[in-house]
């Protein structure tokens, strides 16, 4: 069952009531994903990382009332960036529906690899924005997370977090 792990920033915003606890017997897969709150110009974002390939999904600007129903929050996010790398089809529908209807919010698991790489692209992502990098001259959330997924990042070998994502698609 996958599993988003949710940070304690995040957590806060969103009501731990509404989160599961976490539980230590979970088996991490390659289905689980971490997000995050961070903040660009005063403005709430939120990363979610996938733990086996670190392929992201970025939510620009978000109010609290966008949290209100969170399945449709996460899983609107993770479909639109999937589709938009083209990871997203039809042979891979059932899969996907199937794996997010039974999606599950938990308080952190504290890996520290994923939080760690996730920190990193995090200050990517603010670097290029105030240094006004061409891909993010006009952050949207789709070429925000096309930015941070094309970061070779060393828990993956040096690989791209879009292409360890399509390098999982294809063995699947």
């Amino acid at each position: 069952m996958p599993s988003i792990f949710i940070s304690t920033n995040l957590s806060n915003l969103i009501g731990k009531s509404r989160l599961s606890l976490f539980d230590k017997s979970h088996l991490s897969s390659k289905d689980d994903w971490n997000a995050q709150l961070f903040t660009v110009d005063r403005r709430k974002c939120i990363i979610i990382t996938n733990k086996a390939t670190l392929y992201s999904a970025v939510r620009l600007d978000i109010l609290k009332r966008d949290l209100s129903d969170l399945k449709l929050f996460f899983i609107d996010a993770l479909l639109n960036q999937l589709k938009s790398d083209q990871l997203y089809s039809n042979k891979g529908e059932g899969y996907l529906s199937d794996n997010l209807a039974k999606l599950i919010f938990t308080t952190t698991d504290n890996d520290k690899k994923v939080i760690g790489s996730m920190n990193d692209m995090i200050y990517q992502l603010k670097v290029g924005i105030q240094h006004r990098v061409p891909d993010l001259l006009n952050p949207t959330d789709i070429n925000a997370a096309k930015y941070v997924n094309s970061i070779p990042m060393s828990l993956i070998q040096f690989k791209c977090p879009l292409q360890k994502m399509h390098d999982l698609q294809n063995n699947a």
